[in-house]
């Protein structure tokens, strides 16, 4: 899973899910995704679960790879499942790095000829691209039988309405007397340009410097008592 949900997951009983997340810590992206995927191949695990699976729709990118090696060295029965809440409308041609992992790319006769099927290739002169989509209705009706479950929200999450409040919280210590400073800095640059009928892009870019600073301060300055 990417890192937004690292920290759910973590919850999880599994001790690899903590291990793996903490392995990942102070590394790029890069280096992050494909480095565990000889440690977590050889494992035997009962099935794999990829949330945000849309992230693995480049057959070409590092997640996808590694989910493919993962996936290829599971127990046949092992189920395999890819969640995902973002709606894939771009093309059908990313769809096969996805099916590949759940093992059903045979089922539409591989690669070469899902892209043939249902990518609508054409030939630019120099090679065939597949950024089409073609045949849409026959891939819904396939998808649908024997790879894709689509629930909506409603039906699967179960949250009381949307609501938000406004608590008041007072600045201390050294955040007090920063943020009267910040407030005094800004108050003496637009008391400098009120007769100023035109503003130039750096002084634009002034005042707004002024303004993230004191965001700035009255976030950190909420921390202590926020926590």
């Amino acid at each position: 899973c990417p890192d937004s949900v690292v920290q759910y997951w973590a919850l999880a009983p599994q001790a690899q899910v903590n291990a793996w997340a903490r392995a990942s810590q102070g590394k790029t992206r890069e280096q992050r995704t494909p480095k565990p995927v000889n440690v977590l191949a050889k494992h035997a695990w009962a099935g794999l679960v990829q949330d945000e699976a849309h992230r693995s729709k480049s057959e070409d990118s590092g997640r996808s790879k590694a989910m493919v090696t993962i996936a290829k060295n599971l127990n046949p029965e092992a189920p395999i499942l890819l969640l995902s809440g973002t709606p894939m409308l771009s093309r059908p041609v990313e769809l096969i790095p996805l099916l590949n992992i759940l093992g059903h790319l045979p089922r539409f006769g591989g690669a070469s000829r899902f892209k043939t099927r249902y990518c609508d290739p054409v030939f630019n002169g120099w090679g065939t691209t597949f950024n089409g989509a073609s045949n849409i209705k026959e891939l819904n009706e396939q998808l649908t039988q024997w790879v894709m479950i689509r629930r909506k929200r409603e039906d699967v999450i179960i949250l009381p309405e949307f609501s938000r409040y406004i608590t008041p919280v007072a600045l201390t210590g050294k955040a007090v007397t920063d943020y009267k400073r910040a407030v005094r800095d800004l108050e003496e640059f637009l008391q400098e340009k009120r007769d100023d009928d035109r503003f130039s892009l750096n002084e634009r870019a002034h005042a707004i410097v002024l303004l993230g600073q004191l965001r700035q301060i009255a976030g950190l300055g909420k921390v202590s008592t926020a926590v």
